[in-house]
């Protein structure tokens, strides 16, 4: 077996045991998304439309729970099978774009590793996200777009605007990102026949796919917008809007329509019984609770917020792909030295301007591993396959050994994380105890805390429908008063994730088999 497909192979075989190791793990954007699903499955595809969450992945998990019938506590499991398919999906669309792009030298073993560390490491099979989704509509697009290097006509272009267009239905950045990437190929057209007329041809396909998205969410939201991902997160993380759940109103970046119903002010008690369906309401329509919220462009925060990325970019270039950017360096300087150096045409320049576009598009709000990932993904094999050259074996088996130190202690760290947590989280044992307590699906509990790790709620079947932000309040005010309070919305039992020892509650009891001292308060009968 030749190299490249042997660690194709080992790639494989390390995302199914990550996915395994990590299928009763959750986190709070997959919560969104399962109960998207779900809702689908139960109440229509009405349910996929989100102002904040886009559709395509929680399809894909719809139509996984379907086939395997699976119920909620087989749920999180079947999600992580389908981001395993996912990471097959995108090592077969990489493949692909190998044989369109560089049909004569392939690209060799260091080029493979890069795109396994891109996608184990940095967007990851424990993470319940569209981000592997999008990694594979990513290298479909340069896929397609490899191939009309060497020739198409209009249905091709056309082909690659409908990828482009998938890649927005499984996230919102992508219809700036199918944007940028047409301009690009409007200023460096992919082929001299082709002109800028191919890129007007997949301007049009894309949009003709993406309007019927776009109106969706437009009639959801009550204005015209593509999503409302991109103005909310530049509204928490540059103007600095109380983020993620729980905005009351303040400041000068407006005023909420919707805000959750504040049931006390010391501590603050947050009810949110309606209308929003979900597990947490706050989190499952972020577009909704956020309505009124004005993002304003003020150029003292927009320069802190790109001097605090950039540092974090400096990062992880420096230290977490220091190996890649060392034999990517080496690759230059060795090709440069026996003259075998050779710059990108014109028409490949898009393999590093739109990843590097799309980098700068995230410095502007908050760039994360996962988030960036599937442009990583393009550009690192990229850049080494555009520059690689004529190459004596010594120096690429040097190359190989850089990429080697970059890919493997990260891929060891992940692995080490994910074995560490193979025991089963908190969340079932406190669903089995919800359920003796007598809370059935439908019913509602209330937290002590921020519950976007109220997972157990899901698999009990129950919607968290009260909060207590900031539980330190709790212990040092009047909590009969408070616990009451909670009571009136008519929930079945509030959950204490991590209650203090020494802080009295009377009538929480210990939930058995839980790490983080889980109490739970019968609320009613």
């Amino acid at each position: 077996m030749p190299q490249p497909l042997r660690i194709l192979a080992a790639i494989a075989l390390l995302a199914a045991i990550l996915a395994w190791t990590a299928r009763d793990r959750m986190n709070a954007d997959g919560m969104s998304y399962i109960d998207m699903a779900v809702g689908a499955l139960t109440h229509g595809p009405h349910r996929l439309v989100n102002g904040y969450w886009s559709p395509l992945y929680p399809a894909l998990l719809a139509t996984a729970f379907a086939i395997t019938g699976a119920g909620p506590e087989a749920r999180f499991a079947a999600a992580h099978g389908v981001n395993w398919l996912l990471v097959l999906g995108c090592l077969w669309a990489f493949r692909r774009m190998l044989r369109h792009g560089f049909p004569d030298t392939g690209l060799p073993a260091f080029s493979w590793m890069a795109m396994g560390w891109c996608l184990l490491y940095l967007i990851t099979v424990a993470e319940v996200t569209p981000d592997m989704l999008t990694a594979l509509c990513v290298l479909l697009a340069a896929g397609s777009a490899c191939k009309l290097m060497r020739g198409g006509g209009p249905s091709s272009y056309a082909a690659l605007g409908v990828l482009l267009a998938a890649g927005y239905y499984s996230k919102a950045v992508m219809f700036p990102g199918a944007l940028l990437l047409i301009a690009i190929l409007a200023l460096f057209p992919l082929h001299p026949q082709h002109g800028r007329a191919g890129a007007a041809v997949a301007l049009a396909a894309f949009a003709l796919v993406a309007a019927p998205l776009v109106l969706l969410t437009s009639k959801h939201t009550g204005r015209l917008t593509f999503g409302e991902t991109g103005s909310l997160n530049f509204a928490w993380y540059v103007n600095g809007v109380h983020p993620h759940s729980g905005w009351t109103g303040g400041g000068d970046s407006g005023q909420p329509e919707h805000p959750p119903r504040v049931l006390a002010a010391q501590p603050l008690v947050l009810e949110y019984a309606q209308p929003v369906p979900g597990t947490y309401p706050l989190w499952y329509a972020p577009s909704y609770w956020y309505k009124g919220v004005s993002p304003r462009i003020s150029p003292v925060q927009l320069a802190k917020r790109l001097a605090a990325n950039a540092r974090w970019y400096a990062k992880l270039v420096f230290l977490e792909m220091g190996g890649l950017l060392a034999g990517l360096a080496a690759l230059l300087w060795i090709a440069r030295s026996n003259q075998s150096l050779r710059w990108p045409a014109r028409s490949q320049l898009w393999m590093l301007l739109w990843p590097l576009s799309m980098l700068g598009l995230y410095a502007l709000v908050n760039p994360e591993n996962r988030l960036i990932g599937p442009y990583l993904a393009l550009f690192w094999p990229a850049a080494f396959g555009l520059f690689r050259g004529g190459l004596p074996g010594l120096a690429e088996r040097g190359i190989l050994l850089a990429a080697i130190l970059t890919v493997a202690p990260a891929l060891v760290l992940r692995s080490a994380e994910e074995a560490a947590s193979m025991a089963r989280p908190d969340d079932f044992a406190v669903a089995a105890r919800l359920r003796e307590l007598g809370v059935r699906p439908g019913d509602r509990i209330a937290v002590v805390g921020r519950p976007f790790r109220a997972f157990y709620a899901h698999l009990a079947g129950a919607q968290v429908v009260a909060e207590v932000p900031e539980p330190s309040q709790l212990w040092t005010t009047g909590q009969p008063e408070i616990l009451d309070r909670i009571r009136q919305t008519g929930v079945r039992a509030i959950v204490v994730p991590d209650k203090p020892a020494s802080a009295p509650l009377p009538g929480c009891e210990p939930v058995r088999g839980t790490r983080d001292s889980f109490c739970i308060i019968a609320a009613s009968r």
